[in-house]
């Protein structure tokens, strides 16, 4: 299903883009499937013309690469919503073991931390971890 819809809430125009994508799907279906939903997040937010701010909310972290990326391309403000600790919550439980992996994804975190105009956090002990990394 891939597909486009438009909300708007008080004033605020919120596009939304689908990917397939399903929670029983394995490791490199469901890396693809983000991937997919990224680039082509990207390649819809790129055709918007009145953009005032880039809002995006993660995990997955594909979704904030597009984000910040968009934000750059079109010059505005990055809002990122961290609904997780990434990429610390998959490493700890194992599930990301290879160490080039796993310093890859730490440095897209403090990138994406360091892209980011505001930051929107759940809890303040995510508060507190996010200040620790962003430095």
């Amino acid at each position: 299903m891939c597909g486009e819809n438009q909300d708007d809430v008080t004033d605020i125009a919120v596009k939304t883009t689908r990917t397939k994508y399903n929670q029983k799907y394995g490791f490199v279906k469901r890396v693809l499937s983000f991937v997919h939903y990224m680039l082509k997040s990207i390649l819809l937010a790129l055709k918007e013309k009145d953009v005032d701010a880039v809002y995006a909310s993660s995990p997955p972290i594909t979704v904030g690469i597009a984000g910040a990326l968009v934000a750059k391309m079109k010059h505005r403000s990055f809002i990122f919503e961290v609904r997780d600790v990434w990429p610390d919550a998959p490493i700890q439980l194992g599930f990301i073991q290879n160490r080039s992996l796993k310093k890859i994804m730490i440095r897209i975190e403090r990138w994406l931390y360091k892209a980011a105009d505001q930051i929107i956090v759940l809890s303040p002990a995510m508060e507190k971890n996010l200040v620790k990394k962003r430095g």
